[in-house]
């Protein structure tokens, strides 16, 4: 949407959203009423929103704009961090559990511990350039080290 909004087409993301927005409201419509489905229709119909403003705004992006984002580095290697993220969530989320019965500290735990995964992951897969991690505080110091290591994309 910032890309389509700093090229003066901020109509886009608008039209993007009111599509979003009318396929969340069907998909519910039409999950909710699948006995297996029952309540999961919102989460679903949710996930299915986002999908149709994000490919929208691809789309526009291409068209409009004349770039094409490079779908690897922005989709995929992300999504397999993300579900590194989530099986190392669940996964110590129920270790956790075992070792202490007490679900408040192991939810704590095992999101700190899905940060981490995440983070790891992202590295090891080289989803982020050296240009995003200067971005952060004491980001050059931090591009060094990881660059030394092989660790950011080109």
């Amino acid at each position: 949407a910032a890309v389509l909004q700093s090229h003066k087409l901020g109509k886009y993301p608008v039209i993007s959203v009111a599509v979003g927005a009318i396929v969340k409201v069907i998909s519910t419509l039409a999950l909710v009423s699948f006995e297996s489905i029952n309540i999961m229709a919102s989460p679903i119909s949710a996930i299915l929103s986002c999908f149709t403003i994000s490919a929208m705004n691809f789309v526009f992006i291409r068209k409009k704009v004349g770039y094409t984002p490079n779908f690897a580095k922005l989709i995929v290697k992300p999504l397999i961090a993300a579900l590194i993220c989530a099986c190392g969530a669940i996964g110590s989320f129920k270790l956790y559990y075992m070792v202490t019965g007490i679900a408040t500290v192991s939810l704590m735990l095992s999101i700190l511990t899905a940060v981490i995964v995440y983070v790891l992951s992202i590295l090891l897969i080289r989803g982020i350039t050296r240009e995003e991690v200067e971005m952060l505080p004491k980001g050059k110091k931090l591009a060094r080290l990881l660059s030394k290591m092989k660790l950011l994309a080109d």
